[in-house]
């Protein structure tokens, strides 16, 4: 903890002891940081790495660039412009860098070129771009750990194994977005095997790669299995089974059976599990393998399905759980039964709708509930005066501006 000392006439006023930054970070976004660094210039000097760490292109700073025009060149070099006189001499501390718009090869290469220390690349442009360009810019950056990829590729231009190998082998996180047609389709990612032992984190995208990890990969702990592929089951099995060591899984309930369940459930690492619903259902009468590991589980549905009636079962299988995260609270409402056990705390995330009339439905099996990333507190806090009988409380005091927090029942 740090000690902020200012001084006005001539009176010492010693601030609260401020907690580390580390500890900040953990409650407040980047903006907020830089609010807090106008407490002092000791303190804005502390904050500064983290309140320039990450840069986003996005439809906001597109608008504010004027960056819709038609010249690409001119495109880029404005926000090349912009970003070399607002940060000045302090490139050196933004680690992360995410495009969601108007990424291009032109625009990496001096992007990158200006942040020398960039550790973190998202790509989220929906737009094709050329990959073999973009790995020959950033294969010889030796701060990059995390990529990734999403882009409409049309298709891949060979590139040498060897450069494809080098790039990926450094990397100890791979996410990568492709278009389904592709995924059977020879892909640069296809290199990337066992004896990768710096990876931790990986996106799947289909058999070939599986197949080639099923004998396990000891470093790897965060999988995500493609939602828009179908794997083979027998593959999928071999691989959960000889890595125990995973400790985080996202899949898509296409690739899910009564035995992936089971195997899935035997993780005794596996901490966090989180599920898509596409309409594909479990006989939950063959669920049995209990789980005292997995602490969090997310279950998304697609917009035209309800969440599977095995949900409850695999929810109460997992005995040491705390945290059951759902995106829309009627989904709640369509497992609501007595046999939904009791779990610390529910965690509603990407809501579509932010109406204080549905907590009153019997949310009992919950002793809190907590919002993350969709609506601000502001919003739920004006709707409390309507509904009186709502059992449900502000944990604490919160900003009208902030996008998580919690809500506790009444004493």
């Amino acid at each position: 903890m740090s000690q902020i000392i200012e001084n006005n006439n001539n009176n010492n006023n010693n601030w609260e002891y401020l907690p580390d930054i580390p500890t900040f970070t953990q409650y407040f976004k980047q903006n907020d940081l830089i609010e807090l660094s106008k407490v002092s210039k000791g303190y804005r000097s502390q904050l500064k790495p983290q309140a320039l760490r990450k840069v986003n292109i996005d439809d906001r700073v597109i608008k504010y660039l004027k960056l819709y025009t038609k010249d690409n060149n001119y495109q880029y070099e404005n926000a090349i412009i912009y970003l070399r006189s607002d940060f000045g001499n302090n490139c050196h501390l933004v680690r992360e860098v995410v495009i969601y718009r108007w990424f291009s090869n032109d625009l990496a290469k001096d992007l990158f070129t200006l942040l020398p220390r960039i550790s973190n690349i998202k790509i989220i442009d929906c737009q094709c771009y050329g990959l073999k360009n973009l790995i020959s810019i950033l294969q010889d950056y030796k701060y990059l750990k995390h990529v990734s990829i999403t882009s409409s590729f049309r298709k891949f231009k060979p590139l040498l194994d060897s450069v494809y190998y080098s790039f990926f082998y450094r990397l100890s996180s791979i996410h990568m977005v492709i278009p389904q047609y592709l995924a059977e389709s020879q892909l640069p990612f296809d290199i990337i095997d066992s004896n990768y032992v710096n990876l931790k984190r990986l996106t799947i995208v289909n058999n070939r790669i599986l197949s080639k990890l099923s004998n396990c990969i000891p470093s790897l702990l965060y999988v995500e299995f493609s939602h828009e592929y179908q794997f083979d089951s027998k593959i999928l099995k071999n691989f959960i089974t000889n890595n125990p060591q995973l400790r985080q899984i996202s899949i898509c309930d296409w690739n899910l059976n009564e035995n992936i369940v089971n195997c899935l459930l035997a993780l005794r690492n596996l901490y966090k599990l989180e599920i898509l619903f596409k309409g594909h259902e479990i006989d939950s009468s063959k669920l049995d393998t209990e789980n005292y590991s997995i602490k969090h589980i997310t279950y998304k549905k697609h917009w035209r399905y309800y969440y599977s009636t095995a949900v409850p079962q695999i929810l109460k299988l997992c005995k040491n759980l705390k945290v059951c995260e759902i995106s829309d609270i009627k989904c709640y409402e369509h497992l609501a039964r007595d046999d939904f056990p009791i779990i610390d705390t529910l965690l509603l995330s990407e809501l579509s709708n932010c109406d204080l009339s549905e907590l009153t439905l019997g949310l009992t099996k919950f002793n809190r509930l907590k919002f993350r990333g969709s609506y601000k507190f502001g919003e739920i806090f004006d709707q409390l005066p309507q509904y009186p009988n709502i059992e449900w409380v502000p944990k604490q005091e919160y900003t009208k501006e902030t996008d998580e927090f919690t809500l506790i029942k009444k004493f």
